[in-house]
């Protein structure tokens, strides 16, 4: 017969495996617990999420499968009432999220089935009649959650979204050329790009761009610098340059195309120099030489080897007087004669006596021993020890300052408008210390290694600079903030439109949520910010 052999598991992989079945077991009654809980409460969300992890733990139980379907059941029934009440009350946006929201649950549910069913044509509908309003955008948007939350129903809401996004190009199109004819470019670059952003019509982005460049041309800000002076001469360079981005060109002095809308005239007087010292002293500690001094440990030694000759010579008495005992005993057993067989008080003091002297010499032997080692410690320690000796030596240390002053003067006009006038004190200094070396103290010198007056002076330009910088930028603003003014003040919509665009373009990193909601408003086109910076794109 054959055997089988079986193998015994160790005791603590045993232990491992109870207590991982505990804790699987732990984790799945927990959560059967808690979406039992969110059941009894209408959770029915909540229930679905805690039986999945139950089935997580147990992907063979049938409980936690029967009750996941009862939690996936009433949730769907609570997201198709929810839909319908939506759709009666016409919130069809909400309607339709609703309706994805019951389908990511149970996507093969026939109450699902049936929802979509009502809820799809209705939106449609409701597209239909927006686009028919004129709301394209609203209408877009419906079908966008159509297709995005219920991507089954694509091929049925692709006419209407392709029958809107038809419409709503021909109405911009056709407002695009009212508004260009109108000389409203901004207007017509507005819906053109909303055109190149519902079709991507290449045609159409030309023109935009064409536009955009005849706006910038003619609406952007270009300011002619002013001056004569060093000053001037050196900085006006530096400013020269049109932005990337924002609406905003610096001319070179002199050239008169493309024309001015503002002016920045300035002048830097020529760099003052000043140079101070101020004095003060320091101090440097350092070792001169050294000096003998009496050794601490020689003279611990000496007094070590004194005691110890001390101990010795107590030592040697001791030997001597157990000595004389030793004879006095002596002769006492010699006086009492030879007595056979019996050890007698004489003798026994005799035999401790000699103990005694032995015991004494031993001792006087190892106190002569440590005699010898302290003399000879003794000898090999020096009787005097070197000592370092320090001195301090004073110097002067000079602090030069070197400081250079300018004036920058002058304005920037922008158009007819009260000039913004400019001025700014210049300063820049520069410190150094210097002082002579002092070689016993090993200090090195330190030689007097200021900044040239051409290195300050052209500090100064550069404060100078971030200046004139400021000022174009804070007359940016102020000339961007007038498009703004001209819209609150326009005495009609197209108007109005044609400011805000202006407005939005000179500086597309700048957004204003107002401003897109005005443009939605008026224009039914929304997210112009990011429309104009060409962020926009055609649907897929």
């Amino acid at each position: 017969m054959r055997r089988r052999l079986f193998t015994k598991l160790p005791l603590w992989l045993s232990t491992l495996a109870l207590a991982l079945s505990l804790s699987v077991g732990c984790v799945y009654q927990n959560s059967i617990k808690r979406g039992d809980a969110a059941m009894a409460a209408g959770q029915f969300e909540t229930a679905i999420e805690e039986y999945q992890k139950a089935l997580s733990k147990k992907p063979d139980s049938q409980e936690a499968r029967d009750k996941l379907a009862q939690a996936q059941d009433k949730a769907v029934e609570v997201k198709a009432d929810e839909a319908r009440r939506a759709l009666a009350s016409g919130d069809f946006m909400g309607a339709v999220r609703v309706t994805a929201e019951a389908a990511a649950i149970l996507p093969n549910s026939a109450v699902v089935g049936a929802l979509v069913e009502e809820v799809v044509p209705a939106a449609i509908g409701e597209g239909e009649r927006l686009t028919g309003e004129a709301r394209y955008a609203d209408a877009m948007a419906l079908y966008d959650a159509l297709t995005q939350g219920l991507p089954q129903t694509r091929d049925r809401v692709q006419a209407a979204a392709d029958a809107t996004r038809d419409a709503w190009v021909a109405a911009l199109d056709a407002g695009a050329k009212a508004a260009e004819a109108a000389g409203r470019k901004a207007d017509a670059l507005l819906q053109r790009a909303q055109i190149v952003a519902l079709n991507g019509d290449g045609a159409v982005k030309a023109e935009c761009d064409r536009l955009r460049q005849e706006l910038r041309a003619t609406h952007g800000l270009i300011i002619a610098q002013k001056g004569r002076d060093a000053g001037f001469k050196a900085l006006s360079p530096r400013l020269v340059g049109s932005d990337s981005v924002r609406w905003l060109q610096v001319l070179a002095p002199g050239t008169k195309e493309p024309p001015a809308r503002a002016t920045l005239e300035f002048g830097v007087s020529r760099a003052k120099f000043k140079t101070d010292k101020a004095r003060r002293s320091e101090t440097a500690k350092y070792q001169s030489g050294t000096k003998q001094v009496p050794n601490p440990f020689y003279e611990q030694r000496q007094r070590g080897v004194t005691e110890q000759e001390t101990r010795v010579v107590q030592a040697e008495q001791d030997v001597m007087k157990q000595q004389q005992k030793v004879e006095q005993y002596r002769t006492d057993v010699a006086r009492e004669g030879d007595t056979p067989g019996t050890t007698t008080g004489a003798e026994q003091n005799l035999y401790n006596a000699e103990n005694r002297l032995e015991s004494e010499r031993r001792s006087l032997q190892s106190e002569q021993n440590q005699l010898m080692q302290k003399q000879r410690e003794l000898a090999n320690t020096p009787q005097y020890s070197e000592e370092p000796v320090y001195e301090t030596v004073n110097y002067t240390v000079t602090t030069h300052t070197l400081r250079a002053t300018a004036q920058l003067s002058g304005s920037l006009t922008l158009g007819d408008a009260a000039p913004i006038q400019l001025g700014q004190s210049l300063s820049e200094e520069a410190r150094d210390d210097e002082h002579a070396g002092q070689a016993q103290a090993n200090v090195a010198p330190d030689p007097l290694d200021l900044p040239s007056q051409d290195s300050l002076a052209q500090k100064l330009e550069g404060q100078a600079l971030a200046v004139l910088e400021a000022a174009i930028n804070s007359g940016f603003s102020t000339y961007r903030a007038g498009f703004m003014s001209q819209a609150q003040g326009a005495a009609n919509d197209d108007a109005k439109v044609e400011s805000l665009v202006l407005f939005t373009l000179i500086d597309p990193t700048q957004s204003d949520a107002q401003v897109d909601a005005t443009l939605w408003q008026l224009r039914g086109i929304p997210n112009a910010s990011t429309l104009l910076r060409g962020e926009g794109r055609a649907p897929q």
